[in-house]
């Protein structure tokens, strides 16, 4: 990938939310309900999908970190991890060459996912992951990397 790209979708995915959400969380008299939409890519790393996995990866780890500051003590934020939604993106990125993004499931609505967001913002959650496998299969990653890499090659020659 060139360099470009690997701007362009930091940009897009982490340092836009990341501006927008400073100004806003610190103005005076500004909005302090935010909902994140994240991305498996951020738990489990996988092959062509590099830019986009690290700039989700880093707003994921932004917000852990101004949370643990307690940065925006009076903002409510949601992180959702919403899993494959129907969408023309997905339907555009689950192949990438030869290689083909593994599914646990389906690809849910959109209006599916939108009124799960909802309801969890509703009721106070920090946290809505509505597709567990990639924070497990990350979390096998990060422990033992050299075993799961097998496995993530596997997984990802499989047709969707």
């Amino acid at each position: 990938l060139d360099g470009d790209a690997l701007r362009r979708c930091k940009e897009v995915n982490f340092l836009s939310e990341v501006t927008l959400f400073t100004a806003l969380a610190s103005a005076p008299s500004g909005c302090r309900r935010f909902v994140f939409v994240g991305s498996g890519a951020a738990d489990v790393l996988l092959p062509g999908l590099l830019p986009y996995s690290l700039s989700k990866r880093a707003l994921r780890d932004y917000l852990y970190v101004a949370d643990m500051e307690k940065s925006f003590p009076d903002c409510y934020i949601l992180m959702v991890s919403p899993g494959s939604m129907d969408t023309g993106f997905d339907r555009k990125a689950k192949l990438h060459g030869t290689y083909a993004l593994p599914r646990g499931m389906p690809a849910r609505p959109p209006q599916w996912v939108a009124k799960r967001i909802f309801e969890a913002e509703r009721h106070g959650k920090a946290r809505l992951n509505l597709a567990p496998l990639p924070t497990i299969l990350g979390w096998f990653q990060r422990l033992a990397p050299r075993l799961t890499l097998p496995v993530i090659r596997r997984l990802s020659r499989l047709a969707r």
